[in-house]
């Protein structure tokens, strides 16, 4: 039975703990925590919903391209470079073939074939010299030292 000289302690702001480590921080009331909880996931679900969007994620993912796997950005399909906010097919000149790298025209020349204004130019090999293991440089044979820019028998 409650006596009618009890009192009950006004509300207070502080939890029973904050108030024994003399603490006065203010607890948020559970709606309050609920409703910011919300209004985050409203935010970020929409942004990993549509990873199609262009790189700066204000226009549409271009013709001949696909989402990368990772944040909101795009890549350009296989044969196709990146343009502006477009891809566009690759020009392949004679003696090359596609490349994958993100840098470049999106093409490398063929073994023996040197890149220049646009093409693949063979490798002009002298007399006495051969490929060497990447197919753009040549170096001379054995026996042979490198004089003027041709082969020329070692002394």
């Amino acid at each position: 039975m409650v006596n009618a000289e009890t009192r009950l302690a006004p509300m207070s702001d502080t939890t029973d703990l904050e108030t024994r480590q003399g603490g006065n921080k203010t607890t948020r009331h559970p709606l309050t925590r609920l409703i910011s909880k919300l209004a985050f996931t409203a935010v970020a679900i929409p942004s990993m919903a549509f990873p199609a969007l262009a790189q700066d994620g204000t226009a549409p993912m271009p013709e001949n391209a696909q989402p990368r796997s990772y944040g909101a950005a795009w890549a350009c399909e296989k044969g196709f470079v990146k343009i502006g906010d477009r891809c566009d097919a690759i020009s392949l000149p004679a003696n090359a073939f596609l490349d994958r790298a993100s840098y470049g025209p999106g093409w490398r020349c063929e073994r023996g074939y040197e890149p220049l204004r646009g093409a693949c130019v063979a490798i002009d090999l002298p007399l006495n010299a051969y490929l060497d293991r990447s197919g753009n440089r040549w170096s001379c044979n054995r026996g042979f030292q490198l004089s003027d820019g041709a082969c020329t028998r070692g002394r």
